[in-house]
C-alpha cells in the first residue's frame, strides 16, 4: 500500500512536470507569435505609407539609389510575408529566430527609408519650381493622388494654385 502510494505520487509529479513543460512551451509560442505579429504590423504600416512616394517616377529618376533600396526592402518584406503564409502551421511560421531577425532588419530598413523619404521630398520640392510651394503633406498627397500620371499631376497643381489664389 505504501509502495503504491509512492508510485502514484511519482506519477502525479511526472504528469505535473510534463504539463508544466507543455505550458511553458505554449507560452513561449504565444510570446513569439505576439512579437512576430507586432513586427509585421509595424513593417506593413511603414511599407504602406512609403509605397507610393518611394515608387514614384519622380523618385526613380532623381534618386535611383533610394528607389533601388526601397525596391529591395519591398522584395524582402514580400518574401517574409509569403514564407509565413505558406508555413504548415503558425507555430512553425513564428518560431524561427532567424526569420524574426531578418524581419527585424526589414523593419529597420523601412525606418531608414522613412528618414530618406523626408530628404527625398525636400529635394523634389527644391528641384521643381512647381512643387516648391507645397508642404510635405501636400506633396505626399500629390504623389498619392497622381502616382505616375502626369495629367493628374498637372490637374492637382492647378487646383492647389487656384485654391491658394482664391482663398479668403
Amino acid at each position: 500500500s505504501s509502495r503504491r502510494r509512492h508510485t502514484r505520487s511519482l506519477c502525479d509529479w511526472s504528469s505535473d512536470v510534463c504539463s508544466s513543460d507543455l505550458l511553458h512551451y505554449w507560452c513561449d509560442v504565444v510570446e513569439k507569435a505576439e512579437r512576430f505579429v507586432w513586427l509585421f504590423s509595424k513593417a506593413q504600416t511603414l511599407w504602406q505609407y512609403q509605397e507610393v512616394p518611394m515608387t514614384s517616377m519622380l523618385l526613380e529618376e532623381k534618386h535611383p539609389t533610394n528607389f533601388a533600396y526601397f525596391k529591395l526592402l519591398r522584395q524582402k518584406f514580400h518574401h517574409h510575408m509569403e514564407k509565413v503564409a505558406s508555413a504548415d502551421t503558425l507555430v512553425s511560421a513564428f518560431s524561427n529566430l532567424n526569420d524574426y531577425m531578418r524581419m527585424t532588419d526589414v523593419l529597420l530598413g523601412f525606418k531608414k527609408t522613412d528618414h530618406l523619404l523626408n530628404s527625398v521630398l525636400w529635394s523634389l520640392r527644391t528641384d521643381s519650381p512647381r512643387l516648391f510651394f507645397l508642404t510635405r503633406s501636400d506633396l505626399l498627397s500629390l504623389l498619392f493622388d497622381c502616382h505616375n500620371d502626369l495629367t493628374q499631376l498637372y490637374k492637382y497643381l492647378v487646383s492647389k494654385i487656384l485654391c491658394m489664389l482664391f482663398a479668403d
